[in-house]
């Protein structure tokens, strides 16, 4: 009876608001003649939800680790309302403290390189017009100063007109390669 309830449960969850659902599950096993299976199944789906919960915060948590490892942050633009969204480590390879400043393009734009900035212009629009390739390199002035290489690599959305509507990206620190490399672009 458990696993019929579980059944409806689940059904019900899967096509609407989770309160509303619960009670259209439960309303459904009364009707089906299964109430006694309703607790045992709620208690089942309870147990699932939090540990999807908990493997969700163990996967951000992994991703986060790996970003600092690799010195790599990523980043979202969402083009229609003209917000950004840096991951900590972006911010970090940027010289600055996470979450510390709004993040935008003009934010962005203003540590790049001087004798980058034309280029970068660009190569940004080019991405949004989806006439160049994804990645670049540039080097950036971090606040104290200190001038660090960086890799960007984007990915563009469009909407069903074709009209870029988000992008999403990479942003790698590749100093010490480009320092191994005899500091050359």
């Amino acid at each position: 009876q458990a696993d019929k309830v579980e059944s409806a449960l689940q059904y019900s969850i899967a096509r609407g608001l989770r309160r509303f659902q619960t009670v259209q599950g439960i309303l459904i096993a009364l009707c089906l003649g299964l109430s006694g299976g309703i607790g045992v199944a709620y208690r089942r789906y309870e147990r699932r939800q939090i540990l999807a919960k908990l493997d969700l915060q163990e996967s951000a948590g992994r991703m986060v680790r790996s970003q600092r490892i690799a010195h790599m942050g990523n980043w979202v633009w969402d083009l229609k309302n003209d917000t950004q969204h840096w991951s900590d480590e972006a911010y970090r390879i940027l010289g600055l403290e996470p979450q510390s400043i709004k993040a935008s393009f003009e934010t962005f734009l203003s540590m790049i390189h001087p004798d980058d900035k034309d280029r970068f212009r660009r190569k940004a629009k080019a991405l949004l017009a989806q006439e160049e390739d994804p990645g670049a390199e540039y080097r950036i002035i971090r606040t104290n100063g200190e001038e660090r290489h960086i890799w960007l690599e984007s990915l563009v959305f469009c909407d069903e007109t074709g009209a870029a509507i988000r992008m999403e990206g990479i942003t790698l620190d590749i100093t010490e390669r480009r320092q191994a490399d005899g500091g050359t672009m």
